[in-house]
């Protein structure tokens, strides 16, 4: 897209030299915009890293602390900038500390999709944990025979059951889709299985029209789609967005960078669309399971590391991993 001035894209962002670096525009039908600002961050994150499964793994994780796009996008790029400065801190601890450095918390944005609800890890082992269970997941949906609402269903379990930490199943299908589109899940099907999940103030909403149970909920999207002949996602999106305008919720914005491309799913190929409308297919990513070139302190991905707890430092010394409590505010 051509920059151009504020009169004439109304919903320009401009930053503190007064330049227009991003602009946001009501939510589309589907959630490709809201998911292209990810995508394209950590595809250009994944060069960064030398396409380290590991790293990406992390940065998935950072996700769902920050539900604003736009607050995420400037925590993020911003602890890009400072990952030449020799500290070897995990993706997900540096985000951390970059956040409550320079804002004082992780809550942080405008344009908000979902409502914030991070919460804190009971220690450090919980993180790790966490990470080690997204990977074992994410692998485990390669497999085409298992169903889509088992992997979403695993990945909102509780950490000591397998899950992850602060994902619930709106959540799941969100690191999902992402994943999907940046090559983390090479099986594109799950992407496209969308339902209503329980824990959003849609669920919530839709009770007043007669749907009693979380099995009923699901039923819906596939209903949609089938009856509309329109992508489940987009059938799912539509439905929230009528339901948050019913209620005086109006004006939902998805949060867009010049330089950036929207990503989409497309007869299982992820096609990359550019401002002038061109679509070509987008690069395929090859990443290299654990250490690759990512230096994280913390080898959660080793076995040895998950049965004492226990990693080595470049002196020989023992390290117990840190079992505070790490606030997420």
């Amino acid at each position: 897209m051509t920059k151009g001035s504020e009169e004439e894209y109304p919903f320009l962002k401009l930053d503190k030299d007064g330049v227009a670096n991003s602009w946001v525009y009501p939510a589309d039908d589907d959630k490709d915009g809201y998911y292209s600002l990810y995508v394209n961050t950590l595809r250009t994150f994944a060069e960064r890293t030398g396409c380290s499964r590991a790293a990406m793994i992390e940065a998935l994780l950072t996700i769902p602390l920050t539900s604003a796009p736009d607050g995420w996008y400037q925590g993020f790029t911003g602890m890009m900038e400072e990952m030449n400065d020799g500290n070897h801190n995990n993706v997900f601890m540096r985000y951390v500390n970059y956040m409550k450095r320079h804002f004082g918390k992780c809550k942080l944005g405008e344009f908000l999709r979902c409502q914030q609800s991070a919460k804190d890890f009971k220690n450090k082992r919980e993180v790790y944990q966490s990470m080690r269970n997204l990977d074992k997941i994410l692998k485990m949906a390669e497999n085409g025979d298992i169903d889509t609402k088992r992997i979403v269903r695993k990945l909102a379990a509780s950490v000591v059951n397998g899950g992850v930490h602060n994902v619930g199943q709106f959540y799941a299908q969100v690191l999902i889709n992402i994943a999907t589109k940046i090559d983390l899940l090479k099986n594109k099907t799950h992407s496209g299985n969308i339902v209503v999940s329980t824990s959003t103030t849609t669920y919530k909403r839709l009770k007043a029209f007669g749907v009693k149970t979380p099995s009923h909920a699901r039923e819906i999207v596939p209903f949609l789609s089938h009856y509309l002949c329109l992508d489940p996602e987009v059938c799912e999106n539509k439905l929230c967005e009528w339901l948050r305008r019913m209620h005086g919720n109006d004006g939902t914005m998805d949060y867009f960078v010049w330089g950036h491309v929207l990503y989409k799913l497309h007869n299982g190929v992820t096609i990359m669309v550019g401002g002038d409308g061109l679509c070509t297919a987008a690069p395929v990513v090859d990443y290299i399971d654990g250490v690759g070139e990512y230096k994280g302190s913390v080898q959660w991905w080793d076995d040895e590391f998950h049965k004492n707890w226990v990693m080595e430092s470049k002196d020989g010394d023992e390290l117990r991993v840190s079992l505070k409590r790490l606030r997420i505010e």
